[in-house]
């Protein structure tokens, strides 16, 4: 029998069943049975498609991209979260600001005022008024020269349009006072 003809003719039944199958993560042999000590063909049924290996692979693929997913979802919204707070703390600050103000005019006479001195440096001194008392409006952490007061001023005077802050400045430079009254209703 030629090599060719060999090759074309089809195994008998009895040998095909002992031809060892093989594919993608298994292969089939003879195992030994310890119960009665025969050879036996293990039977595996062909799955046609993806092997378990690469099952698992694309599961923890797929695993992996929906945490990815999830972790750049909860930065974004905890980043839009931040903006948010970033917009409104300082508007919160202020209006609480202005809400103080109003009860100490109220309280006052009609009128609340700071003096802050001036340093050297140009920079407000945030530790002691004029009179030896300590600023109310210390609690505002970016108040650090008269252009941040004259600031801060401006944005409560916009957000809350009852109250009227007025400024006087020393000639020399050393004191800056800040005064705040309800307007009058006409």
């Amino acid at each position: 029998m030629s090599m060719e003809n060999w090759l074309k003719q089809k195994p008998k039944k009895e040998q095909k069943d002992k031809l060892p199958i093989k594919g993608d993560g298994f292969i089939t042999g003879e195992s030994y049975d310890s119960l009665d000590h025969d050879l036996h063909l293990i039977k595996v049924p062909f799955r046609p498609g993806a092997s378990s290996e690469q099952a698992r692979r694309d599961k923890e693929t797929e695993i992996k991209q929906q945490e990815d997913n999830a972790y750049a979802n909860a930065y974004a919204m905890a980043h839009q979260e931040k903006i948010q707070r970033d917009e409104e703390w300082p508007q919160q600050n202020r209006s609480n600001i202005a809400s103080w103000f109003k009860d100490r005019i109220d309280q006052g006479g009609g009128e609340y005022s700071e003096t802050f001195q001036i340093k050297q440096e140009g920079s407000l001194d945030r530790e002691k008024r004029m009179d030896g008392y300590i600023p109310y409006l210390v609690i505002e952490g970016n108040l650090k020269g008269p252009e941040d007061l004259y600031r801060l001023a401006y944005d409560i005077s916009q957000e809350h349009p009852d109250l009227d802050i007025s400024f006087n400045v020393d000639p020399s430079g050393k004191w800056i006072k800040y005064s705040v009254s309800k307007k009058n209703k006409k």
